[in-house]
């Protein structure tokens, strides 16, 4: 895959908007699609479960009800993050992961604690 294949995948995700997505590719000076996944990485921009997904070819299912998928547990359980407040929670899956529909939130989050991100 090309860094320029790699980033339309990333841009169909809808996980980095056009402008953020071209920002980066010009601040990463990356070579290849690799390189410039593992800046996007680097940079807190996406995460390892993301670039993977996406450095194979799948750029749909990372948003789910207001929530956006940020790496994968097991079978049924995604860590996730609420779109509006940036809240980070689990996820449950009722289906099979694959046909992720109606997801169940889960009460605990993961040891993240709301007042250190206002810290």
């Amino acid at each position: 895959m090309t860094q320029d294949e790699f980033g339309e995948l990333v841009l169909c995700s809808g996980l980095l908007t056009h402008e953020r997505e071209a920002a980066l590719r010009a601040e990463s000076g990356a070579q290849s699609a690799v390189a410039y996944a593992a800046f996007l990485v680097a940079k807190c921009e996406l995460t390892d479960w993301q670039i993977k997904q996406l450095l194979s070819g799948k750029y749909k299912g990372f948003f789910v009800s207001g929530y956006k998928l940020l790496s994968h547990l097991n079978s049924y359980r995604y860590v996730a993050e609420d779109v509006d407040t940036g809240t980070t929670t689990i996820l449950k899956s009722s289906q099979a992961p694959r046909r992720a529909i109606a997801f169940i939130f889960l009460t605990m989050l993961l040891q993240i604690e709301t007042h250190a991100w206002s810290a």
